[in-house]
């Protein structure tokens, strides 16, 4: 009975391909610290470009180079989002982009309600804006992830 159920084994293996080891996934706690640097950096960075900008933005919008004005005014908010993430990912331990998409998640609700408390609600950055910066953030952390990854790794072959 126990060599017939070997053969039935062995015929099957042949067509079906089990692996030998299954990885379970660990799961693992959020970094606060990380994730408070990040909202940190996204909180001041567009605190201070709001504050920066404000003057170049309202002369392009009066000299009619409202395009101008408008890529001045959403790119400068997405580098502070892709920069926040690029550096939560890269510092934050284990290889997870977890703490930059928190980060800029909580950073755009904040951001959006200093702007409502300022009186600058715009309907169409709360709509399209904050999706942008969130992906934005997410993508700065997934790169900065890398580039922690590609760091071991030389720091690994280099010993």
């Amino acid at each position: 009975m126990i060599a017939r159920r070997r053969r039935e084994w062995r015929s099957l293996s042949a067509y079906i391909r089990l692996p030998l080891v299954v990885e379970t996934p660990v799961k693992r706690e959020l970094d606060w610290f990380w994730i408070g640097v990040g909202l940190l950096l996204i909180i001041v960075g567009n605190i201070f470009l709001y504050w920066a900008a404000a003057a170049p933005v309202r002369s392009l919008v009066d000299e009619d180079r409202v395009v101008m004005a408008f890529v001045l005014a959403g790119g400068l908010p997405l580098t502070v989002y892709f920069l926040a993430g690029v550096i939560v990912g890269r510092m934050s331990a284990d290889r997870t982009v977890q703490e930059p998409a928190v980060a800029a998640l909580l950073g755009v609700v904040v951001v959006a309600v200093l702007q409502y408390f300022a009186g600058m609600v715009n309907v169409f950055g709360v709509i399209f804006g904050a999706p942008a910066c969130y992906a934005v953030a997410y993508l700065g952390g997934w790169l900065g992830e890398r580039w922690q990854e590609w760091s071991e790794k030389r720091a690994s072959s280099n010993s």
